[in-house]
């Protein structure tokens, strides 16, 4: 089985994160299922030292973090985040590097020759993508295996693990239609890594007023719980290395957080010698992090957007400062299934009096703007990790 057949075979098992999501409930989202799946699997994963990370932003960088710090501490570290930008290897990390295409594809290859026997009830893409994660991990003899949440929490499949360390990062009001309207409801979606089970430790971001007062009441009886004051997923990462070991070598830290890059997380790129930032921003704080990071590095260059967003978010929120900020914006559509049209975003933004252009098609609209660049733009891709994707897979990008 090579590569492509192998993403092929597992996105034949209900691919919610490129379709959409059914109904929220514990019998579309069935821990007990992949329980026993592992079981037969035999995949001893129960034996790993874990860090579980949710939340609404800086989910991945943090989880990359910590991997960086505790592999170049002299530890062995699996890494699993999601979802990927090009292709499927992003996930799945050990000691430095992406698994490989091979590898991957053997992992995928023993599972169907298993599946294909299994009597049991059929998983998910994302649960078996979880069950190949697991099995490499143990299989690697990994010393911490730092797992990102895929959705929620309570009833997402990274939920059967049992962490030294949780991690709520800061959470904002998105997939409401999946996860609640309120922050009390989506509180108790991402914090079922935590409520109920023997979980001991739990590092919180920055949270607003009434959030961290919430979390608070709800996480009352975990016997360690670090608030952390600021923004910075390095004070996140601080916070969490020092429960998990003990102490922290603040400048290696440092080193790692100053060095840190990951695909389409404020990536800067020089294409066709014209300056491109790939940022999956997709919620109201991200979006003015990403502005803010712009003015920063950048403060005398004006700004062309490419923007894509799908319909769970809050389009006000993230095109209405991008259109205030930028000098021209080009709307897009990057997800049949799951994102708005072109012509939706651009007339959502009519009504909130934003000027923008609609281009259907990702790829012309991003060559279309990259022709326009002068010496003082920078173009920046946004909204969505689906018109990231689309755009670096390009073969001249």
């Amino acid at each position: 089985m090579d590569f492509e057949r192998a993403v092929a075979f597992l996105k034949g098992f209900n691919p919610y994160e490129d379709k959409g999501f059914p109904a929220y409930n514990e019998k579309n989202f069935n821990l007990e299922r992949l329980r026993s799946f592992l079981k037969a699997y035999r995949v001893a994963y129960h034996g790993l030292k874990y860090v579980h990370v949710t939340g609404s932003k800086g989910k991945s960088t943090s989880c990359m973090m910590i991997g960086n710090y505790l592999w170049k501490s002299g530890y062995k570290v699996g890494v699993f985040t999601s979802p990927y930008i090009i292709d499927i290897t992003e996930c799945i990390w050990i000691d430095g590097k992406n698994i490989s295409k091979d590898k991957f594809a053997k992992y995928v290859f023993q599972l169907r020759k298993f599946v294909s026997g299994y009597k049991g009830q059929v998983l998910t893409y994302f649960e078996f993508l979880t069950v190949i994660v697991l099995q490499c991990f143990v299989e690697n003899g990994v010393d911490f295996a730092v797992i990102e949440v895929g959705l929620g929490g309570r009833l997402d499949a990274t939920n059967i693990i049992n962490p030294e360390v949780a991690v709520l990062t800061t959470v904002e009001k998105e997939h409401t239609e999946i996860l609640g309207k309120t922050y009390d409801k989506i509180l108790n979606e991402k914090l079922g890594i935590v409520i109920g089970k023997k979980v001991k430790k739990l590092v919180v971001g920055w949270q607003n007023s009434s959030v961290r007062k919430n979390v608070k009441q709800k996480v009352a009886g975990v016997r360690e719980v670090i608030f952390v004051d600021d923004k910075s997923n390095k004070s996140v990462v601080y916070a969490v290395l020092d429960l998990l070991l003990g102490k922290v070598n603040v400048r290696l830290l440092d080193k790692i957080a100053n060095d840190f890059k990951m695909i389409g997380r404020f990536d800067v790129r020089i294409i066709k010698e014209k300056i491109v930032i790939f940022d999956m921003a997709h919620t109201e704080n991200s979006v003015m992090v990403l502005l803010q990071n712009l003015k920063n590095m950048f403060p005398a260059k004006k700004f062309f957007f490419l923007v894509s967003i799908m319909k769970n978010k809050n389009v006000k929120c993230i095109l209405g400062p991008i259109c205030k900020f930028g000098e021209e914006v080009i709307v897009t559509s990057s997800n049949l299934e799951r994102g708005y049209t072109a012509e939706r975003l651009k007339d959502l933004a009519k009504k909130m009096n934003c000027k923008v252009v609609a281009i259907s098609d990702p790829e012309l609209a991003y060559k279309n703007l990259i022709k326009k660049m002068g010496a003082n733009n920078v173009f920046v891709v946004t909204g969505s990790h689906f018109l990231i994707g689309k755009i670096l897979s390009l073969k001249k990008a």
